[in-house]
């Protein structure tokens, strides 16, 4: 049974070789210098870091409209934007889903500095916007 086992897992090395050295990727922001680019000049989130906001979701908004609405210019991943959106509102998206988000409720817009302390686990004070504090990290695994 185990040279059976052994053959299949060489096997599946050989056949598929990305599946058995996935190795972690982190996303890192850019300066806050290169943030501020043409068109994103009048943008709090761009302006200060540390601002953040709220917004009433209507009938028929979708998560990605809001975060080009109020993140457009960003320094991070539109993946990362969204995660952090769905963990601080899980009240708003049915079962914690971001494609199942629910008309009538107001969702938190996290400053872009409460992204990074997220991301690096830098204080404690990043999980004051977040309503389930835990003890997750954020890996993002591909290539």
């Amino acid at each position: 049974m185990s040279k059976m086992l052994f053959k299949s897992m060489i096997i599946s090395l050989i056949l598929f070789p990305s599946f058995s050295f996935a190795e972690p990727v982190i996303v890192f922001p850019r300066t806050p210098s290169s943030l501020v680019t043409d068109g994103n000049t009048n943008n709090p989130f761009i302006i200060d870091e540390n601002y953040s906001s709220t917004h009433l979701v209507k009938r028929g908004d979708v998560l990605g409209g809001i975060i080009r609405k109020y993140y457009d210019g960003a320094s991070l991943d539109r993946n990362v934007l969204h995660f952090g959106i769905v963990r601080a509102n899980r009240h708003a998206f049915r079962g914690g889903n971001g494609n199942f988000m629910l008309a009538g409720k107001k969702i938190k817009l996290p400053s872009i500095n409460n992204f990074r302390d997220m991301i690096f686990r830098r204080t404690e004070e990043s999980e004051n916007w977040n309503q389930d504090v835990d003890s997750t990290n954020i890996y993002f695994f591909g290539n």
